[in-house]
């Protein structure tokens, strides 16, 4: 008699994220595809900013509060292999990192973001206190399976910043789920006026002032602008205020179906999975030429980039987009492409799965 092999057990797998707003949309993506695969058990320790609770202490160091609540977390949680999500949290980490085989997947390096002016703590404008943090992010770095850049600007800063060797560094991109994103109509719509759509949290820093500004100076009365931000604002004509969308809810998604151009002239990103919702959502886009933006927009075919901080340079490619319909369709095709071969989070994440599998059969 002879019997089927038995299945793999499910890896049981812990997932360490940090829980900032781009943080948290690549958690419940990646969440959403792992439900479906039956050879992976995931435990989501999710690592808030500010919840409320007094351990530790909300006036420590956000990497040292992070490390601390991922190690409570992960003794409680029996696992095989570890998912950090960013780095920061494996920094307090390095005997879990010793003991499982770990991906540490990363947006940017701590001197790309210094770079960028995001997230920039003491440790990187002091230049002694810089050399002996990018020596400790190193040390966990090396100690991980495998380090998945979001992108080859994050991977050449791993090889040049931090000594990681390239064999440890796999370019992998997060993704979003088709299926949630596609238009409903094979051709989308143009609406008079054209509609103008921005989305950023934190309306400053992503650029909503320069947009809101060259609205009010040469759009208004031309166009519409929809603005989905945390940051208050008064009401004006013209503009559309939305509150209270969240990442992925069906009301965010109709309004990206119902608008026709998306703008992002973020002063500094990392990699603005925004970008994505909007490119599969059929829409051209004008945004910053900053951090990973340039590889998931490509400038002439998708979008168009602008300079950061660069006014004339987002009048000029937003006009050039409101005046000519058919290439706004042209782009908002060419873009779902992209997301189509490049981000589907079902590809991606199945690629993390994979690895980890690889990583615990490798462990002696």
């Amino acid at each position: 008699m002879t019997y089927a092999p038995l299945p793999p057990a499910a890896l049981q797998l812990a997932c360490v994220f940090e829980q900032a707003i781009g943080h948290v949309t690549f958690q419940a993506n990646l969440a959403a595809q792992m439900r479906r695969w039956r050879d992976v058990a995931p435990q989501w320790l999710p690592l808030p900013y500010a919840d409320g609770r007094r351990w530790p202490p909300p006036r420590l160091n956000w990497t040292v509060r992070a490390g601390l609540m991922a190690r409570a977390a992960l003794r409680q949680s029996p696992h095989d292999a570890l998912l950090f999500h960013t780095h920061v949290p494996a920094l307090l980490c390095p005997d879990y990192l010793r003991r499982r085989p770990a991906l540490l997947s990363m947006d940017a390096t701590p001197l790309q973001n210094a770079l960028l002016g995001i997230y920039v703590g003491g440790s990187q404008r002091h230049g002694a206190l810089r050399r002996l943090t990018s020596r400790w992010v190193a040390a966990a770095l090396h100690r991980a399976y495998r380090v998945i850049a979001w992108s080859e600007w994050v991977r050449r800063s791993l090889l040049a910043d931090y000594g990681v060797p390239p064999q440890q560094v796999e370019v992998l991109p997060p993704g979003i789920d088709l299926s949630l994103w596609d238009p409903p109509d094979a051709e989308p719509a143009r609406h008079t006026p054209p509609r103008l759509l921005f989305v950023g949290g934190d309306f400053q820093p992503k650029g909503g002032d320069l947009l809101l500004e060259c609205f009010r100076r040469f759009w208004r009365g031309r166009a519409e602008l929809h603005l989905v931000t945390r940051t208050p604002l008064a009401p004006e004509p013209g503009v559309v205020l939305h509150s209270g969308l969240t990442p992925n809810a069906p009301a965010l998604v109709r309004l990206f179906h119902r608008c026709d151009l998306f703008v992002l002239p973020t002063r500094g990103d990392t990699f603005a999975q925004v970008l994505l919702e909007a490119m599969a959502s059929g829409l051209p886009v004008v945004a910053s030429a900053v951090g990973a933006i340039p590889e998931v927009v490509v400038h002439g075919e998708t979008g168009l980039l602008v300079p950061a901080g660069d006014a004339e340079g987002l009048f000029a490619a937003v006009e050039a987009l409101l005046q000519d319909p058919e290439l706004r369709r042209q782009m908002g095709q060419a873009g779902r492409e992209r997301v189509r071969e490049r981000f589907n989070i079902a590809r991606n994440g199945r690629r993390l799965v994979e690895l980890l599998h690889q990583a615990r059969e490798e462990r002696p």
